[in-house]
């Protein structure tokens, strides 16, 4: 029994025997915090596992994108220097189209 002092000085004591610190009651609520517990972290590090994949993918998306332009843009100035030296623009797109076919195939 636990004793309650009051404002007053008196003490009253209580049948409530408060939280169970032995015995199997207590192994079976530590046991239950254990297994409640390991399953919240379970599912946080599931949230971030998901979240840190949706990230890779986008960064992945991006830096494919950014490559892809600065190819068409490298691509876009050499055929622009080519035809300004007197090349036939027919023969540049030729050549600009055979360049994308051989670095797709690389």
């Amino acid at each position: 029994m636990r004793g309650n002092t009051h404002a007053a000085g008196a003490t009253q004591y209580s049948t409530d025997p408060g939280p169970r610190v032995g015995g199997i009651g207590g192994l079976l609520n530590a046991a239950t915090d254990f297994i409640n517990s390991s399953a919240a972290l379970v599912v946080l590090e599931g949230r971030l596992a998901v979240l840190s994949v949706i990230v890779m993918l986008a960064a992945g998306v991006i830096a494919a994108m950014l490559l892809v332009s600065v190819w068409l843009f490298l691509l876009a100035a050499i055929a622009f220097s080519l035809v300004r030296a007197g090349w036939p623009w027919e023969g540049v797109l030729v050549g600009m189209a055979i360049a994308n076919i051989v670095a797709a195939g690389a």
